[in-house]
């Protein structure tokens, strides 16, 4: 019995103003019927994409960092807050958002 390897993407995403997680594989029934045991998975045919609620436990199922490095976007942010004197206290609030 010769095993294939399966090839997977997961990613974050924000899917109508709430994060999910996107699941993208090939497209075949039994990773299909597999994706679809998971209680939240959800198809969007918008995105053309399967995707599941965002939290700890499918971020380490499917292998994505919890502690994403901060992006040049937020950074950024984070500089344009203290320009206009934001309290630190203020700048931890919406950095966590």
């Amino acid at each position: 019995m010769e095993h294939k390897k399966i090839l997977w993407k997961a990613e974050l995403l924000i899917y109508k103003g709430i994060k999910r997680i996107a699941v993208h594989f090939e497209n075949t029934p039994e990773l299909d019927d597999r994706i679809k045991k998971l209680r939240d998975a959800r198809w969007s045919s918008e995105l053309n994409v399967w995707h599941l609620t965002d939290n700890h436990e499918k971020k380490r199922r499917f292998k994505i960092d919890c502690n994403l490095k901060e992006s040049d976007d937020i950074k950024g942010f984070i500089q344009w807050l203290r320009s206009k004197r934001y309290s630190e206290s203020s700048v931890k609030t919406y950095k966590t958002l």
